[in-house]
């Protein structure tokens, strides 16, 4: 996937018409959803879309996509960090809970 590709497809308000930005994103997820989906999780994550970011971590999971492994030091994703259903990602995939490591000190 390019960056030229993924960065059109990031695309929001202000920057380039969201129809172009749409489209570019359905075609990186057309060509790239079996070996992208994590980058895909982010761009639903950048447009503040949580229903579809959820979804397309499941499929990096099920893909093992290995930018799962980036997920606890991402800005895009970590603005779910106090959504349940990052906890149980995290936990699903056997990454640390944020905030728990914390709780569990004291």
């Amino acid at each position: 996937m390019s960056t030229e590709e993924a960065g059109a497809s990031q695309s929001t308000e202000g920057s380039a018409p969201r129809s172009a930005a749409d489209g570019a994103l359905r075609t990186m997820i057309e060509k790239y959803a079996a070996i992208g989906a994590y980058q895909i999780a982010q761009v639903y994550a950048l447009r503040s879309d949580a229903k579809e970011t959820f979804e397309w971590l499941e499929r990096a999971w099920i893909n093992r996509d290995p930018g799962i492994g980036h997920l606890l030091y991402d800005p895009f994703m970590l603005r779910y960090e106090d959504d349940p259903r990052f906890a149980a990602f995290c936990r699903r995939v056997g990454l640390p809970v944020p905030g728990e490591a914390a709780a569990h000190k004291t």
